[in-house]
């Protein structure tokens, strides 16, 4: 008797638990959307956040533009003659073109000096033009001095308006990096109205 209780409370079992699971089923999946719908965020959310991304993206091109207008007002400046950097540059490379051509014009000196030396005949004549050679090399060795030290001003000249340039484009391209290189924001998608169901689900 026992044996057949314990069979009719297994088969019992048996039989009510998939009744009980397909019946609870349905209340799990209906909860299931609900929860995600919540964490989702609004329509009028979406359309705020892009307003928003669109304006920053505006303002980010109004940027970029008004930093290109510096830039290059501020390069013109620098080419211009009036500019220190720039009126430093002409005056520096003028001073070394000067000093490289008393730099030639003593070297000419030397080679005549050291022709003198070579045509004197009396000793009178030889002594003349040894000290004159020797008066030579003294302001060759000075115009070579005079034309280095110019050369070196000139160069130091130059380099500051290169910097000067430079520094005007990275200024602008550390300006405009982090903005403007995104694309312009999309808009959120229309919404839809949920889709109708049918009788014949209802009636389901």
């Amino acid at each position: 008797m026992e044996f057949r209780r314990s069979l009719s409370v297994a088969a019992a079992v048996a039989v009510a638990t998939p009744v009980a699971l397909f019946t609870a089923a349905p209340v799990f999946a209906a909860g299931t959307p609900t929860a995600q719908t919540q964490n989702q965020p609004t329509y009028a959310e979406l359309e705020k956040a892009a307003a928003d991304a669109n304006k920053e993206y505006e303002d980010a091109l109004a940027a970029e533009k008004e930093g290109r207008k510096t830039v290059e007002a501020t390069l013109a400046a620098l080419d211009s003659d009036t500019h220190p950097l720039k009126a430093a540059t002409i005056t520096a490379d003028k001073a070394a073109k000067d000093a490289a051509d008393a730099e030639a014009a003593a070297e000419k000196a030397v080679e005549d000096a050291e022709a003198a030396v070579e045509a004197a005949v009396t000793d009178a004549e030889k002594t003349e033009a040894q000290q004159a050679l020797e008066a030579a090399e003294a302001d060759l060795a000075e115009a070579t001095g005079a034309r280095q030290e110019a050369d070196a001003t000139a160069e130091a000249a130059r380099t500051a308006l290169d910097d000067a340039r430079v520094a005007a484009v990275r200024e602008y391209g550390s300006s405009k990096r982090p903005s403007t290189r995104r694309s312009r924001p999309r808009k959120p998608p229309r919404r839809r109205s949920a889709p109708r169901r049918n009788a014949s689900a209802r009636t389901d």
